[in-house]
C-alpha cells in the first residue's frame, strides 16, 4: 500500500466517520381562512413535513431541541382587499417582516438564517392594532412557514465547515441605481463573509451556495434590485402598485469559488426608496454554503444533488401545464430536467425547494408545487394594472425517482422572462441522504 494511498484511505474514513448531520427541518402552513385584530402568534396546524418528527412545533412555535444555524422563511397571502402585516420573531427579538395589500389579494414573503440554542423559539406573530386576514381555500395553501437546519453532512462535527450569512435592514434608503443596497444589521456571519460598510458578500470558501433577498419599496414607488455574482447578472426582484407599499424576493443556488463576491444592487438607472423602521425589517439578504466542496470530494458517501433554473423569456402556461423554465444556474446529478420541466430525485432524502414567479403586467400570478400527484402549496398575487409576484418554499421527504415540478392553474398565465430580467425561477437540493451511496437516478 503506498503513502499516498493510505493518506487518501484516511481521510476517507476520517470523513465517513463525521457524517452525522441530520437536519432539524419543517414545513407547516395555515391551513384555514384567518382574521385577527390583536398581537397572535400564527398557529400552522397543517404539517407539510416534520423531518423524522424531531421538531417541536406547538400552535406555530417552533422550539428548538439542539442548538444551530438555521434558515427560516415565510411566505402569506392576504385576503381579498385586506391587507398582510406579519414579523419573524427569535425569541423576544423581531428579525424580519412581511407587508402586503393589494385592491384584490397581496402577497409577501421574507428569509433570515438564525442563530438558535437550544430552547430558542421562532414564531410568526401579527402586530398590536393592525388586523390581518390572510387567505385560503380548498388545496390553496399559501401561508407557510419553513425552517432547515444547516450545516455539512462531510463537516458536520466543524461549525465553521459551513459558511453563511444573514443581514437586515431596518431604515429608510434611498439608493441611486447601480449602488448596492446597503445593511445594518448581522443575524448571522459564520466565517466573517459579509460586509456590513460595501453590502458585498465575499465566499470564505468555494461550494454550492443558496442565496436569498427580499425588499419593500415606500408607498407608491418602484422597487428594482439586481443580484450580481462578482460582476455577473444572475437574477432580480421588482414590484410597484399605486398607494401603496410593495415587495418582492427571490432564491438562487450558484457554485461560489472563494472569494468570489455577491450583491444585491439598485437596477441601473432606476433609484429605489426602500422603505424600514426600527421595528419594520423587510429588506434582508442571506446565504448558506449549502454543500462544500469537500462534500463533493465524497459523492458516493455524500450524494451532491442541487438545481437553480430561470425563465428568461415570457412564456404563456395553460392550466395544468408544467413551468418550462429555460436557463441552468447550477443542476448537479442532472436531476432537473430541462425538456420536461420536472426535478427527479436522484436519491431518497430530504430536499428544500424554493419557487418564484412573475407576470405580465395585469395578469393573475397562480403557480403551485407538486410532489408526484401530491399538492404542496401555491404562490397567488393580483395586482390590477401591474405585474404581480410572490414566492413560496417548502422542505420534502422524497424517495429515489419522486418528481417534483411546478405548474399552473387557473386560466392561462403569461409569465414574465428575459435574459436581464429573470424572477422566476425554481430551485432545490438535498439537505440530507436518507440511505447514503443510494443513487437511484443518474448514477
Amino acid at each position: 500500500m503506498t503513502l499516498l494511498f493510505s493518506k487518501l484511505l484516511l481521510v476517507s474514513v476520517l470523513a465517513l466517520s463525521k457524517a452525522k448531520f441530520d437536519p432539524i427541518a419543517f414545513s407547516v402552513s395555515q391551513h384555514a381562512a384567518l382574521s385577527v385584530k390583536n398581537e397572535t402568534v400564527l398557529p400552522y396546524l397543517h404539517t407539510i413535513t416534520n423531518h423524522m418528527n424531531r421538531n417541536e412545533i406547538s400552535n406555530g412555535v417552533f422550539t428548538s431541541r439542539e442548538g444551530g444555524k438555521f434558515k427560516c422563511q415565510v411566505y402569506a397571502v392576504a385576503a381579498n382587499t385586506k391587507k398582510l402585516f406579519l414579523d419573524i420573531w427569535h425569541n423576544d427579538q423581531r428579525v424580519a417582516s412581511l407587508y402586503a395589500h393589494s385592491p384584490h389579494y397581496g402577497s409577501g414573503g421574507n428569509a433570515v438564517v438564525l442563530s438558535l440554542s437550544e430552547g430558542d423559539t421562532v414564531q410568526v406573530k401579527t402586530r398590536i392594532n393592525y388586523p390581518v386576514d390572510l387567505f385560503y381555500a380548498t388545496n390553496r395553501i399559501y401561508n407557510t412557514f419553513t425552517c432547515a437546519q444547516i450545516g455539512s453532512e462531510a463537516l458536520s462535527n466543524d461549525e465553521t465547515a459551513i459558511s453563511a450569512f444573514s443581514v437586515t435592514s431596518n431604515r429608510y434608503q434611498n439608493v441611486k441605481g447601480g449602488d448596492s443596497i446597503m445593511y445594518n444589521t448581522k443575524l448571522v456571519d459564520i466565517n466573517n463573509g459579509f460586509n456590513l460598510h460595501t453590502g458585498v458578500f465575499n465566499a470564505p470558501t468555494s461550494g454550492i451556495y443558496i442565496f436569498q433577498f427580499f425588499s419593500l419599496a415606500h408607498q407608491n414607488e418602484e422597487l428594482w434590485q439586481d443580484l450580481f455574482h462578482n460582476d455577473q447578472y444572475v437574477c432580480s426582484i421588482k414590484c410597484v402598485t399605486d398607494f401603496e407599499w410593495t415587495g418582492a424576493g427571490n432564491t438562487v443556488i450558484l457554485h461560489l469559488n472563494a472569494n468570489d463576491t455577491m450583491t444585491v444592487k439598485a437596477h441601473a438607472g432606476v433609484a429605489n426608496y426602500l422603505f424600514g423602521k426600527q421595528d419594520q425589517i423587510y429588506t434582508t439578504f442571506s446565504g448558506v454554503q449549502v454543500i462544500t466542496d469537500l462534500d463533493m470530494s465524497f459523492p458516493e458517501s455524500y450524494p451532491v444533488v442541487a438545481f437553480s433554473v430561470a425563465l428568461t423569456h415570457n412564456v404563456t402556461i395553460r392550466a395544468g401545464s408544467t413551468v418550462p423554465f429555460d436557463k441552468v444556474f447550477v443542476n448537479y446529478k442532472n436531476a432537473y430536467n430541462i425538456s420536461s420541466g420536472r426535478f427527479v430525485a436522484p436519491a431518497s432524502g430530504l430536499y428544500e425547494f424554493n419557487y418564484h414567479g412573475r407576470t405580465s403586467s395585469g395578469i393573475v400570478l397562480y403557480l403551485r408545487l407538486m410532489h408526484n400527484q401530491r399538492y404542496i402549496n401555491s404562490i397567488y398575487d393580483d395586482i390590477p394594472g401591474h405585474q404581480a409576484s410572490a414566492g413560496n418554499a417548502a422542505v420534502l421527504e422524497l424517495v429515489g425517482g419522486d418528481e417534483v415540478r411546478l405548474e399552473a392553474l387557473g386560466s392561462i398565465k403569461k409569465l414574465y422572462g428575459d435574459p436581464n430580467e429573470i424572477y422566476c425561477t425554481f430551485s432545490g437540493y438535498l439537505l440530507h441522504a436518507i440511505v447514503p451511496g443510494e443513487i437511484i437516478v443518474g448514477k
